[in-house]
This record gives C-alpha cells, sequence and structure tokens, in this order.
C-alpha cells in the first residue's frame, strides 16, 4: 500500500492527466454531485469525462494505504448514494452509444458509481442511435 502522494504519482505515470490528491478528487466528486443533484446540463461526452473524477478515486482505492481508505470512505460513501439517487439505471443504453465502457473491477470499500447510471436529463439518450465508435 501507498501513502497518497505515492498514489497521485504512480496514476500520473499511468496516464493520469495530472498527479492528483484524494482532496482535490473527492471535491471534484462533491461537484460533480451537486450538479448532477441540481439538473446536469451538459452534454454525455461531458458527463463521461466529468465521471473521471470518481474513477481517479477507485484508481486510488486499490493502492492507497488502509487508514487513508477508512478516512475518506464514509464521505464517498454519501456522494455515491447521493450520485445513485439523482441518476437512473439504463442498463449502459445511452453510455454505450458513446463509450464501451468496462465494467468496474470489484473492491472491497468503495466502489465508483455503475457505468450504466446516467443523470436523468439523458433520458432522450435512450432514443438516439449513434454508431459506435
Amino acid at each position: 500500500m501507498a501513502t497518497e502522494t505515492e498514489v497521485g504519482e504512480l496514476l500520473h505515470q499511468h496516464g493520469c492527466r495530472t498527479s492528483f490528491t484524494v482532496t482535490e478528487r473527492v471535491n471534484a466528486w462533491a461537484a460533480l454531485v451537486s450538479v448532477i443533484d441540481r439538473g446536469y446540463g451538459d452534454d454525455i461526452y461531458e458527463y463521461t469525462d466529468d465521471l473521471y473524477c470518481r474513477n481517479w478515486l477507485h484508481e486510488a482505492w486499490l493502492l492507497l494505504d488502509e487508514h487513508i481508505v477508512q478516512l475518506w470512505t464514509p464521505q464517498i460513501k454519501a456522494l455515491d448514494d447521493r450520485y445513485k439517487a439523482a441518476t437512473i439505471d439504463d442498463d449502459g443504453q445511452a453510455l454505450d452509444q458513446v463509450h464501451n465502457l468496462p465494467r468496474p473491477r470489484p473492491v472491497v470499500v468503495a466502489t465508483p458509481p455503475h457505468p450504466h447510471r446516467r443523470p436523468r436529463a439523458f433520458a432522450s439518450l435512450s432514443r438516439c442511435h449513434r454508431p459506435r465508435p
């Protein structure tokens, strides 16, 4: 297991935009959940990009020291619960049209949002038929 700084650097070396901290990604996740609570207005491409902050946390959780995981898990779980309450599961109908998202790997403590959940504002996207890339 590794420290927050080590995990941020490791994930940056493996393709993340920068060396983030848990605090930065939790704050980004909280901001996104708040936007979704109020009604997400961007398109589905922005939405999948915005979910990056939660995906980063998922990857970091597999590497972080246990005490850091225990410290942040209650706040992340509360945000995840709010996210689930503000989204619907469409079994991938909308998001699969944009990305072929892999299913999340199982983790013990914190799991990312289900890849088939989308803001309610995307209800009309299930009727769109875009070819997959």
